[in-house]
């Protein structure tokens, strides 16, 4: 079906958004790659990113309401349109045309909270396995920490309070160590139920890297919307059919009760067009506002890593020089992996404002996004 390959590309599209944004985290893959390619060596399934969200298209039965719906609409429309060819029936095609414009874009926006729920699951994963790291070398710091205390109360230079103090460290780095291993579980859970796959398959997101998005231009974001509003073209037949009321009485030479009803119509249908447009509007502005904070708040984050990682290479330097500890750098590690998931939480909220300011928009972001990426997509998704 026509809709069906529109939709296939609307979802790539968004797809490259959530690739380009996750750019901002790909030094961090770095850290990741030993545990990374552990993992997939212990029976761990990579799943790219375009095919997650291809599955769960496939697998969501709202998806597949939806589809039922527009092809309905489209028998309609098409009985309509038979209808009014041997009996002149325009209003009905109309209404069965209008219909259809409603299923299609309940179909698009079935899609778009489809994708946006994968791609936020994804993100969730990814986030999860960067805890987990983090986690695991801050148990290790807890546990040489209380080892080295241990040590010390043998040899009464460390009091039962501090020994306790380590101990209960430890002891709540272990809880906290065990808690992101099950959150690891419970990502790679949540995204095989969304994609169809087994409840008990073990998933690892493959990114590919791409550029920075899109930059927004407001005028042109409340341009489409108002475009492909439905809500709005309403309005608009709505007025149109009050003015044609109105030009009617006066050409009637009504009574001027009847003229006065009809005038009061017309300027309830405008003020219903003006709240229905200022509405859409103010939905599009904040929705291109929070994308921007959003991207501005990635940067910061950018920073903050690139910070951490350079404190990381000091206090490296340092324990060769023997000024700093093994556990000095395991937790100078564990602080850049936590920049990591810092920054990576950031693009998933960027990531998932994008989504946003297209579903209010419709399919107008859907070009832009096209334009500013195809040329310099790298092996797809």
């Amino acid at each position: 079906m026509h809709l069906a390959g529109r939709t296939r590309s609307f979802a790539s599209h968004i797809l490259i958004i959530c690739c380009v944004v996750l750019a901002a985290a790909s030094a961090g893959a770095a850290c990741l790659a030993g545990p990374a390619n552990a993992a997939a060596s212990s029976g761990v399934n990579a799943l790219p990113l375009g095919a997650a969200v291809e599955m769960s298209l496939a697998h969501s039965n709202a998806i597949r309401s939806a589809a039922l719906n527009l092809k309905q609409a489209e028998l309609a429309h098409q009985r309509a349109s038979a209808q009014n060819l041997s009996e002149q029936s325009v209003y009905a095609e109309h209404d069965a045309g209008f219909a259809l414009e409603e299923a299609r874009a309940a179909y698009r926006s079935s899609a778009a909270r489809v994708i946006s729920d994968t791609i936020s699951c994804c993100f969730d994963l990814r986030l999860a396995e960067l805890n987990m790291a983090a986690k695991e070398l801050r148990l290790r710091v807890a546990m040489d920490y209380f080892s080295q205390v241990q040590s010390r109360a043998k040899a009464r230079i460390a009091g039962p309070l501090e020994l306790a103090s380590a101990e209960a460290a430890s002891a709540s780095a272990r809880l906290e160590a065990e808690w992101a291993r099950d959150s690891l579980d419970e990502a790679s859970a949540h995204l095989a139920r969304f994609t169809g796959l087994a409840r008990d398959a073990q998933l690892q997101v493959v990114d590919v890297i791409q550029e920075l998005p899109r930059r927004i231009d407001v005028d042109a974001e409340i341009a489409g919307a108002m475009a492909h509003s439905l809500d709005l073209r309403q309005r608009q037949n709505a007025l149109s059919l009050a003015e044609l009321k109105l030009e009617g009485v006066l050409a009637a030479g009504s009574p001027l009760l009847d003229l006065k009803a009809a005038e009061i119509r017309v300027e309830l249908a405008r003020l219903a067009l003006r709240e229905v447009s200022d509405l859409l509007e103010g939905k599009v502005v904040s929705a291109c506002n929070a994308v921007l904070r959003s991207k501005a708040d990635v940067r910061v984050h950018e920073i903050s890593l690139d910070l951490e990682r350079k404190r990381l290479q000091v206090i490296t330097g340092q324990a060769a020089a023997g000024l700093a500890s093994a556990s000095d750098v395991t937790s100078s590690q564990a602080t850049v992996i936590e920049a990591e998931y810092s920054l990576l939480a950031a693009a998933k909220a960027h990531v998932l404002n994008q989504l946003e300011l297209i579903r209010i928009v419709g399919d107008s972001a859907e070009s832009a996004v096209a334009d500013l990426l195809a040329p310099k997509a790298q092996g797809g998704v």
